[in-house]
């Protein structure tokens, strides 16, 4: 999938970005109860217009909690869509996304649920260990799979969830940021 600016006029993109000024200062003028939903927003501004799979997903979300999307989402979701229309039945929606057939892949989002269920399974882990840390204790990588596995009731024996974790390099992604929201003010 191609950026979706290049596929919009300069005046489309231009008054996309205008508008989505206006709506972030009104959201910063009129904060309202319920403005914690705006943290889905920091997440879609960071989605990658060519992961077609989180694209619609953020469009989804932030609509239903009654947030306009970011313009790179408004975008591509409506110029692939256009694409998809345009084709006449010529193409699936998969193929109007720019999502390549994968064999062996059945659904792409069944594949990435699964990837994601995984990684909430670290994130419970790496909690378990800097929890342990606050407190000036340590919990090994070992006893904290077992511990997830346990609350996850993952089919899977502690030695292997214990070197995913390690390979997947999870310390080394979620330390970085702990210690930006540390110098945010978010602590608990």
């Amino acid at each position: 999938m191609e950026d979706s600016k290049d596929d919009l006029t300069p005046d489309a993109w231009e008054r996309l970005n205008r508008e989505q000024g206006y709506l972030m200062q009104a959201r910063v003028f009129f904060r309202q109860a319920g403005d914690e939903d705006l943290v889905q927003m920091v997440f879609a501004e960071n989605t990658d217009p060519d992961d077609a799979i989180d694209v619609i997903r953020q469009f989804a979300l932030l609509v239903k909690k009654g947030i306009t999307p970011p313009p790179h989402i408004l975008a591509t979701v409506a110029l692939n869509f256009g694409k998809y229309i345009s084709a006449s039945g010529e193409l699936s929606l998969d193929e109007a996304f720019g999502r390549p057939k994968t064999q062996g892949v059945r659904h792409p989002l069944k594949q990435r649920l699964k990837k994601e269920e995984r990684w909430r399974v670290y994130w419970f882990i790496w909690c378990q260990r800097k929890q342990a840390e606050k407190e000036g204790s340590e919990v090994s990588i070992y006893a904290a799979a077992a511990k997830a596995i346990e609350e996850f009731n993952l089919p899977i024996g502690n030695d292997t969830l214990e070197k995913e974790y390690s390979t997947a390099k999870v310390e080394a992604i979620f330390e970085p940021a702990y210690e930006v929201m540390q110098d945010h003010g978010f602590s608990r």
